[in-house]
This record gives C-alpha cells, sequence and structure tokens, in this order.
C-alpha cells in the first residue's frame, strides 16, 4: 500500500528513492554542521547574497526557534 502522502501527490512519487538519497545526503552535511536539515537549507540561501531572504511559514514556536538557529550556521 502507498503512503497517503503519494496517494495526495502522485507526482512525487516517481522521485521518491531519489528523494530519500537527497535528504539522508542533507542530514549527513546538517549532522556535520550541528544543525538540522531545516536549518541547513535555511542557511544555505541566507549565504547566498546579501539580497535573498528566506521566507519559512510555521504555526509552531519550535519550529520558529529552529528556524531563527540558522543564522548561527557558518557555510563556507
Amino acid at each position: 500500500m502507498k503512503c497517503k502522502f503519494i496517494q495526495i501527490f502522485p507526482h512525487f512519487g516517481q522521485n521518491l528513492e531519489h528523494n530519500k538519497i537527497f535528504y539522508l545526503r542533507v542530514k549527513e552535511l546538517a549532522k556535520k554542521h550541528s544543525c538540522t536539515p531545516a536549518q541547513l537549507a535555511l542557511a544555505w540561501i541566507l549565504h547566498q547574497r546579501d539580497d535573498m531572504v528566506p521566507i519559512p511559514g510555521t504555526t509552531k514556536i519550535k519550529n520558529l526557534d529552529e528556524n531563527i538557529g540558522a543564522v548561527r550556521v557558518k557555510l563556507t
């Protein structure tokens, strides 16, 4: 049986295995930088140019705190 996400968004199913591999790489890189994958993604955007600003949405304070932590991630 397919997961509910794939039932709702079937176009993601054809790339699911590729996306899993990509996510695992991001997760490993985030661990190396002592941050979460979400923080790494936001930090990457912040480090692109001075005029680029990510606008993450959340409804939970816990996630907001995690997102704010992206400014402490140092990328080279």
